[in-house]
Formats: structure tokens, C-alpha cells, sequence
């Protein structure tokens, strides 16, 4: 019982972002988004999703296409630390020259592409193929990082929940 209050309680503070911390936490994002660009990641840099394009192509509803850009920036930001991890342990494996896979990595990656592809998230479509087709694991960091900020500048509040619930 008093997990469940302390659950409600939490979604109750989330849903009252406070707007300094959300503030920080979208400056913090932009600032690190163009860093990335200015370190060397060639990525496009104009860009601006259009939910538009998806309704004339999908003829879907524009809450139902909100709802599921909403629930993938979730899924990324979630799925970003395990694709870290999978590249950490190739970078030990390869430390200690042992054969590396990226299967399990490539095939997780494929997944997501498929949804940004679907969703006409071109940024992230175009990072997410860049990072399947790599085996460059300090490129991949920095693109993970880089496509986190794509997910947070998409749909900033859902991202800044996301991140809420990790603190």
C-alpha cells in the first residue's frame, strides 16, 4: 500500500513540472544537441517534425499520431541506456580481444528505426541508421547521447517524465 501511495504521489509531483527544473532541464538538452553537431556527429541540423505529413501519408488522426510519438520518445529514452550498455560490454570485449557481436545491438536498433521510419521521424531515422550500420563504438556513444536530445526536443514534457522517473 505504501508503494502505491508513494507511486501517486510521484505522478502527481510529474504531472506539476516545475518550471525552473523543466526549463533547465531543455536548455540543457539544446545546448548539449548542438554540441554534439559542433563535435563532429554530420547529422542534418534543420529539422522540425510535421505531423501533417504523417496524417496526409498514414491518414491517421493527429491525437493518435501524437499518442504514438508520445509513447516512442518513451520507448527510445528507455531503450537508450540498454543500447549503451550492449556497447560498453563490446568495448570490454574488444579491450580484451575477444570476438564482439552487434547482432543482439543491430537488431534493437532495427527495431526502433522501423517505428521512426513508420512515424516519419527523419532525424531519428537518420541517426538510428547511422548507428546500425557502425562498429565505431566511441561514434555510437556520442550518437545515442545525440539521439537522446532528437527525443527530448521532439516532445520535451514526455522526455522530462521520463527522466523524472530515473531520479
Amino acid at each position: 500500500m505504501f508503494m502505491m501511495i508513494e507511486n501517486i504521489q510521484k505522478l502527481l509531483e510529474l504531472l506539476h513540472l516545475k518550471d525552473n527544473s523543466y526549463e533547465e532541464f531543455l536548455k540543457k538538452a539544446d545546448k548539449e544537441h548542438i554540441q554534439l553537431l559542433e563535435e563532429g556527429l554530420n547529422f542534418s541540423q534543420e529539422y522540425d517534425y510535421s505531423i501533417d505529413i504523417v496524417k496526409d501519408e498514414l491518414g491517421l488522426e493527429e491525437e493518435l499520431i501524437n499518442s504514438l510519438v508520445e509513447d516512442y520518445v518513451e520507448q527510445i529514452l528507455t531503450t537508450i541506456p540498454q543500447l549503451q550498455k550492449m556497447i560498453s560490454d563490446i568495448e570490454k570485449k574488444k579491450e580484451h580481444n575477444q570476438e564482439v557481436d552487434f547482432n543482439d545491438f543491430r537488431d534493437l536498433v532495427h527495431k526502433n528505426l522501423g517505428v521512426a521510419r513508420n512515424l516519419r521521424i527523419k532525424d531519428v531515422e537518420e541517426v538510428l541508421s547511422a548507428i546500425k550500420t557502425s562498429e565505431d563504438t566511441l561514434f555510437i556513444q556520442k550518437a545515442l547521447k545525440y539521439l537522446a536530445t532528437c527525443m527530448i526536443l521532439l516532445r520535451p514534457k514526455v522526455a522530462y517524465k521520463v527522466y523524472a522517473k530515473r531520479s
